[in-house]
């Protein structure tokens, strides 16, 4: 499992979530808040520094992202071989995340206020995104 976050076009970290949890604990909400504290803030605050404007935090809980522009098309994987371990997988995820097309964070970012009517609309039912 891995987190990452963007605000406008500034990118930041992409975190693996086994590397922060304690132990033999499971990923869970203490792994997750750890990544908060650890990554999230100080990415705020450097978003801040550049930009003289807060960094708004949002997230949709849903477990897994179908949507069409979620499914980086515009970013296609040329590695020759695939990952074959965890560490492989890491080294290939974090080097995808650093050549993300910075356009992706720019139509999921103009995406949102129709997702938003989308929302509303349902009555906080579920939508089509």
């Amino acid at each position: 499992m891995v987190w990452g976050c963007f605000a406008g076009g500034i990118k930041g970290p992409l975190i693996f979530c086994d590397e922060n949890k304690e132990g033999n604990e499971r990923i869970n909400s203490n792994t997750y808040i750890r990544i908060l504290n650890s990554h999230l803030y100080p990415f705020q605050r450097t978003v801040r520094e550049l930009t003289g404007r807060a960094a708004n935090f949002q997230q949709d809980n849903a477990p897994i992202h179908t949507t069409k522009i979620t499914r980086l098309k515009k970013n296609k994987i040329s590695r020759k071989a695939f990952p074959r371990t965890v560490d492989e997988l890491k080294v290939a995820l974090s080097d995808e995340w650093e050549n993300l097309d910075y356009s992706i964070f720019e139509e999921v970012v103009s995406s949102m206020p129709r997702r938003i009517n989308g929302v509303l609309e349902a009555k906080g039912g579920p939508t089509h995104y």
